[in-house]
């Protein structure tokens, strides 16, 4: 994909993710991993699985392990990076073989499900707002998504 493209994506999704954020006051998987990830996602569609249970079981370990210690604030961002770098990466390095995966491309991308999970957790008081903040989240990725591939779409030809 190029550059300019990858640009245009990321702008995108930013401005999306902050005009919703101003309207709703929900991150949204924060407003600069969403594009990311569907960057990652266009450039190669089997990383979409890998960050989706990768962000399932940053939510599920994370929120194991602070019922059982003090973590908060900062430190529970930090703990939800660290199993996302090394859960998306356990999975992303045991599909490759099967995929083509370029792996030195996706050392940054390891962090992004855990900013999401992190985000996630944040607004998920209550089942209603989970559900309108996973609802929030997939309607912006998804529009991130047609974007890119309108883009895609109109460089291809």
């Amino acid at each position: 994909m190029e550059p300019v493209i990858q640009l245009f994506i990321l702008l995108f999704g930013f401005i999306l993710g902050f005009i919703l954020y101003e309207l709703t006051r929900y991150r949204i998987g924060g407003i600069v991993a969403i594009p990311i990830m569907v960057i990652y996602v266009l450039d190669n569609p089997v990383l979409l699985p890998i960050f989706l249970l990768s962000i399932g079981i940053c939510l599920a370990g994370v929120q194991l392990i602070a019922e059982r210690t003090l973590l908060y604030g900062r430190r529970l961002l930090y703990l939800n990076l660290a199993v996302s770098i090394i859960c998306t990466s356990i999975l992303i390095f045991s599909t490759s073989s099967y995929f083509s995966i370029d792996l030195t491309t996706l050392t940054v991308g390891t962090i992004f499900p855990g900013i999401v999970a992190h985000n996630i957790s944040r607004e998920t008081f209550d089942l209603r707002n989970a559900m309108r903040s996973g609802g929030m989240m997939l309607g912006n990725f998804l529009i991130v998504m047609l974007f890119g591939l309108v883009l895609l779409r109109i460089a291809g030809g």
